[in-house]
């Protein structure tokens, strides 16, 4: 066999051992949905690291945490990012546990997408700059999340009665927004919750019964 036709051999075969490594299709896909998403930040120097080039892409990457593989983690607390999450393709990180992208630049509002996130055990978005109302699908984190930390945005309307289904849930942290509306009783079915933060919003009405009032 020639050189030339040994190449294009070896260049045919590549894409389909990659993908029966484990998790490797997968860490290659995730890696572009990332590069997608950081070139519509308007400041992104802090993740330089992240290049299509990158022998590690995307788990030696800072920010980045994985497991066989798949990305479980994106931690970039004051990170220094400036822009939007609407390009992040959240559908191609099922199995992602923790998001801490806070005391960021972050603004627009909370994608819905993030709801699809089952594994989802810590969302961290505090001290950014994100508009919009909370998204009533959150709710469907209930059974894996612990920690849910929106405080000092710039969230608006009231919150969803949905969130009285984050059943595993230990920390609800929402302080210091422009949530309005009532305190929904349904907050009141949340038995493992340890931390209650609401304070700093436009809430009206009374406290419910079910959280003590």
């Amino acid at each position: 066999m020639s050189s030339e036709r040994l190449l294009h051999f070896v260049f045919f075969l590549l894409p389909i051992f990659l993908s029966e490594l484990p998790g490797g299709a997968a860490g290659n896909t995730q890696a572009e949905a990332l590069l997608v998403w950081r070139a519509t930040l308007k400041s992104h120097d802090n993740i330089s690291s992240w290049a299509v080039n990158s022998s590690a892409a995307p788990c030696g990457w800072k920010g980045i945490a994985c497991r066989q593989g798949k990305v479980m983690g994106i931690e970039l607390p004051g990170g220094g990012l400036a822009g939007d999450l609407s390009s992040l393709d959240f559908s191609l990180f099922q199995d992602l546990e923790t998001i801490n992208l806070a005391g960021n630049g972050l603004t627009g509002p909370i994608p819905r997408r993030i709801a699809n996130l089952s594994q989802l055990v810590s969302l961290q978005l505090q001290q950014n700059q994100l508009s919009g109302e909370l998204p009533g699908e959150l709710g469907a984190l209930g059974e894996k999340l612990l920690r849910l930390d929106l405080s000092e945005n710039h969230l608006i309307g009231p919150i969803p009665p949905s969130l009285g289904n984050l059943s595993a849930i230990n920390h609800l942290i929402l302080f210091k927004n422009q949530i309005d509306g009532e305190i929904p009783g349904e907050l009141g079915n949340l038995v493992n919750l340890e931390d209650l933060e609401l304070n700093f919003n436009r809430f009206s009405g009374s406290i419910p019964r079910t959280l003590g009032g």
